[in-house]
């Protein structure tokens, strides 16, 4: 009887996932890993063993042991699939040889599996055997459920190929009983197949129908692919060794269709064998010979060259039962020709694994001789040196070496420059507007329809897109960088609705596709000419942006009627030093020109937007937004952008507070006039506006008294700013429950007219910059170079200042050392933090302690004494 086990029961398993203490380092060695593997399953067994030879040279020295087993396995899987045995299982010994001396037992597991593969491929079964067992027994002490159940699977496939029934029946039990506790449904699914394999080989038919049965039912409603139509062939075999052999038919038919359906012909091949041997059996020759002669097609077609051969056999028979004794002698001499052929072939193959195995000892023996002949070489030649050579090929040495890190350290700064360079040429897009277009994304569903508002959301997200697109390229077509400045524009417009329009004009005989150019060119010449130029303009604005060919130079020129600026005729300003170098690259040449449209432009205007206000009215020219009556604290919102100001009235109504908008400001000078005029008890203020910034209102206004909380999408210095002067601020997009706690806390106290002071000092003079210390009796402005040491008392710090001064603060000492990490200040104990400057001498005793100006000893924790020590040599 001829049975069939279920496919993919004896797989040539890869090593574990990475893991361990030998995890790959290297993404290089990863991706090479990954595709010597893929190559493998793809039968593309030369590029895999390229691949996999390629890695083990690398991982070899220094040895780094995972990558090794890897691609040891990687060069023996791609040996396998190439039929030379003998080498395959050479470089899977490697394998187990470098996973045992790493103790890691699931890979050494697996090495063994595959050894047991090829083994059993070479017909050395009891071998094979031997190393079965000895994974089984590894993944067993590594508690590797899913491996005992393969480990059993495997053996019992061993067992049936050396006739030992009984046996592999008991371990194909064990694997079921294994895949049944863990619910692993594909292992299962197999093992219930391949029992019923051994139960069809002892004939017992109504066992095997039940154990097949239970493998289909085990995944239901799930396709099994080509292993289904296996399950039906051995359900056939079932069935016909039980007599029914309607149903047998029938399952043989089922699995032909399946296979088909699969495009999988070695396997239709094999289920028009069995059906035309049921057939042949039945007396039904000429429906036989028809499914033969489809098996031999398709044999021949795959070069299933096993299938051929059983096929002219069958038709052999089927003829001289009929009576067509000279057909029947024609099959059979076919069939006797490939059965020589394969015996031929095999030997073939034999001879060409014992050649390539010869060359390779050959290969090991010779480097060995090479080796040790060197080795006797070097000791002669030491023994023969004078001291004076060996100082001169030090000194030599040294030289080289000197010679070879100045170089290496040349490489290193000149590459990172070069880098450095590219990250700034590609990331010029202003993180202010990245961070105030997701601020308008709430104001614009406030105060316009949602159409308008998913428009505007859509834009930015292509615009994000592409930057990121074109951020990993040297060069982008033409069209891209047309369709990132589309997007950048209509973003722009629906920020600023009103303000101005736009136009693209291209030359018509560029081709957009071909013509290429460094990334993001336009974008920092359009948005200086729509900040610098067409916001303070306010209304009527007009932007062009036009792209020709003059001879083999790509010109591109930005025109816009937007106020201008005064500046000498060698200013450069920031976008024309962006994309100075790149243009140069490419023979571009970019240009802004302010004035006004002319004839033959085609104009593109930005989506009108219409306000809606939804929590308030205007009342006595400001805007009110009540939440309360009398003693309510009264707001002015300063923004540039009308949907970021509607989202901070969001923000506001959403906020259980007391409070009420008197007043809104867009620019600058309105915003320092309604400032005096209003006299607000808090300013919601924007750091950035069209015509200047958040800290010129402060200094301009005469109105000193309002409690400022600071609207900011980024700016890093500027947050550290407000947080050495006690200042309130928010970051882009304003979030409503931070805003009603940033409320809660201006609306009492006293105002914080000195916290700003000290705000405007520091912004202006960085290397004079102030901290604000609140304490019990007041606030203190201090100079950290007039701080000796900060310590911890619980969550209050104690300041100890040159002039004598101790300061307690409700402040942790965490706080200031994040604050004072600038001044050269060092947290050298867990309730500690010195200023350098000031530190006198460090003595070693009681583990460290460091004297101050004041005479004051500190000590120093041992976990950071080397830290210190480092400090104080860098002053």
């Amino acid at each position: 009887m001829v049975v069939v086990l279920w496919p993919g029961c004896r797989p040539a398993e890869d090593p574990a996932p990475l893991a361990s203490n030998y995890a790959l380092d290297s993404t290089t060695f990863r991706a090479e890993l990954d595709a010597a593997r893929e190559a493998n399953l793809n039968g593309e067994f030369l590029l895999a063993d390229s691949l996999g030879r390629a890695v083990m040279e690398g991982a070899r020295l220094p040895e780094r042991g995972k990558q090794l087993v890897m691609a040891y396995s990687a060069v023996a899987h791609s040996l396998q699939g190439r039929r030379q045995l003998d080498s395959a299982l050479y470089y899977f010994e490697r394998a187990v040889e470098v996973a045992s001396r790493y103790q890691q037992y699931k890979d050494m597991a697996v090495a063994l599996n595959n050894m047991a593969t090829v083994l059993q491929d070479k017909g050395d079964y009891e071998l094979a055997l031997v190393h079965l067992l000895r994974s089984r027994d590894l993944r067993q002490q590594a508690g590797d459920s899913a491996g005992m159940a393969k480990s059993w699977n495997n053996l019992g496939i061993l067992l049936m190929r050396k006739n030992d029934t009984l046996a592999a029946d008991d371990a194909f039990r064990n694997a079921v009983a294994i895949n049944e506790r863990t619910h692993d449904s594909s292992s299962w699914s197999k093992s219930l197949a391949n029992r019923a394999v051994v139960q069809l080989d002892l004939q017992h038919y109504d066992t095997a129908l039940v154990l097949l049965q239970r493998a289909a039912a085990v995944r239901p409603g799930v396709q099994f692919g080509r292993s289904e139509a296996y399950l039906y062939t051995n359900t056939g075999l079932a069935h016909e060794g039980l007599g029914r052999l309607d149903e047998a038919r029938a399952d043989y038919a089922r699995a032909i269709r399946d296979a088909a359906q699969e495009g999988d012909e070695v396997t239709v091949a094999g289920s028009h064998m069995y059906l035309a041997d049921l057939l042949v059996r039945s007396g039904e020759h000429a429906l036989a010979r028809i499914h033969l002669d489809t098996a031999v097609m398709l044999a021949r077609r795959t070069d299933a060259t096993e299938y051929l051969k059983d096929a002219y056999l069958t038709l052999a028979e089927s003829h001289a039962a009929t009576g067509d004794h000279e057909s029947a002698y024609r099959h059979y001499r076919t069939y006797d020709a490939l059965a020589d052929s394969l015996m031929n072939a095999d030997k073939d193959r034999t001879m060409s694994e014992l050649l390539v195995q010869n060359d390779v000892q050959r290969r090991e023996r010779e480097n060995t001789e090479l080796r040790t002949e060197q080795a006797l070489a070097e000791l002669r030649a030491r023994d023969l040196r004078v001291l004076l050579a060996v100082v001169c090929l030090l000194a030599v040495a040294v030289a080289v070496l000197a010679w070879s890190l100045v170089q290496r350290t040349r490489e290193r700064a000149r590459r990172r420059e070069t880098e450095l360079e590219q990250q700034a040429l590609r990331l010029q897009m202003d993180p202010h507007f990245l961070f105030n277009a997701l601020n308008t994304i709430p104001g614009l569903y406030a105060s316009t329809d949602a159409r308008t508002a998913t428009t505007y959301v859509s834009h930015l997200s292509n615009l994000l897109r592409l930057i990121l697109e074109t951020s990993r390229t040297m060069q982008v077509p033409l069209r891209q960088e047309l369709e990132l400045l589309e997007h950048y524009l209509a973003v722009s417009t629906s920020r600023h609705s009103g303000v101005f329009s736009w136009w693209i004009t291209v030359d018509p005989t560029l081709d957009r596709d071909a013509v290429r150019i460094p990334p993001m060119l336009l974008q920092p010449l359009v948005e200086n000419a729509v900040h610098h130029g067409l916001v303070p303009r306010k209304r009527d604005g007009e932007l062009h942006v036009e792209v020709a060919r003059t001879g083999d130079t790509l010109v591109c020129r930005v025109r816009d009627n937007g106020i201008g600026r005064a500046a000498p005729p060698t200013h450069q300003g920031r976008s024309a030093r962006c994309i100075a170098r790149p243009a140069d690259h490419g023979r571009t040449v970019g240009t802004t020109e302010p004035g006004p449209r002319s004839g033959g432009w085609h104009p593109h205007r930005g989506p009108a937007r219409r306000r809606r206000t939804t929590h308030g009215h205007r009342s006595g020219g400001a805007y009110l937004h009540r939440t309360g009556m009398v003693n309510s604290t009264r707001i002015l919102i300063v923004d540039d952008e009308a949907p970021a100001r509607a989202a901070l009235l969001e923000a506001l109504a959403a906020g259980e507070t007391d409070h009420v908008v008197v007043g809104e400001a867009s620019d600058r000078e309105e915003a320092v006039k309604q400032l005096d005029r209003l006299r607000p008890d808090v300013v919601l203020l924007d750091i950035h506006l069209g015509d200047g910034t958040g800290f010129e209102v402060l200094e301009r206004a005469a109105w000193k008294d309002a409690r400022v909380i600071f609207i900011t999408a980024y700016d890093q210095y500027a947050l550290r700013a407000f947080r050495v002067a006690a200042t309130d601020y928010l970051l882009k997009p304003v979030d409503a429950e931070l805003l009603a706690q940033a409320l809660r806390r201006n609306t009492s106290g006293a105002g914080t007219g000195e916290a700003v002071r000290t705000l405007l000092r520091n912004v202006a003079r960085p290397e004079e910059e102030r901290i604000v210390v609140p304490c019990a009796e007041g606030i203190h402005v201090l100079a950290p170079r007039s701080i000796l040491r900060c310590a911890a008392d619980g969550n209050y710090t104690h300041i100890h200042t040159a002039e004598g001064e101790r300061l307690v603060t409700a402040r942790t000492l965490k706080d200031f050392e994040e604050l004072l990490a600038p001044h050269r200040f060092e947290r050298v104990h867990m309730s500690h933090l010195v200023n350098l400057m000031h530190v006198r001498k460090y003595l070693h005793r009681d583990g460290g302690m460091l004297v101050l100006d004041d005479g004051a000893q500190v000590p120093v924790s041992q976990r950071r004494r080397q830290q210190v020590i480092d400090a104080l040599g860098r002053l």
